[in-house]
């Protein structure tokens, strides 16, 4: 899923298309739960749910709430990068779509 453009009042805020990952890396790494994580950043578990299960794009307060949480916990590298340690990049060039593949 390529990142979603979310603009607003002129500023554009970019979501990462592996967000979902990045959140279930963030929940292992801080030791919280959904519901804390959620608590902490002020909105109700089950959007988490909507964001890691379904996909759903946080609104940009919320990707804000979510990233001083992180810094908080010293874990905004997690949603900051622009990639993730090597054994948890996927390969956006697949061996099916030869054409694509940088080389």
């Amino acid at each position: 899923m390529p990142r979603q453009r979310v603009e607003y009042g002129g500023i554009v805020y970019i979501v990462p298309g592996d967000l979902p990952r990045r959140l279930r890396r963030l929940k292992e790494e801080s030791g919280l739960t959904w519901t804390e994580l959620a608590r902490r950043i002020g909105i109700i578990p089950y959007t988490i749910y909507r964001w890691v299960e379904y996909g759903v794009r946080p609104h940009f307060r919320h990707q804000l709430a979510l990233l001083a949480l992180a810094q908080d916990l010293g874990l905004a590298h997690l949603l900051t990068a622009w990639t993730l340690p090597e054994e948890e990049q996927v390969d956006p060039y697949p061996e099916s779509v030869p054409s694509l593949r940088r080389g």
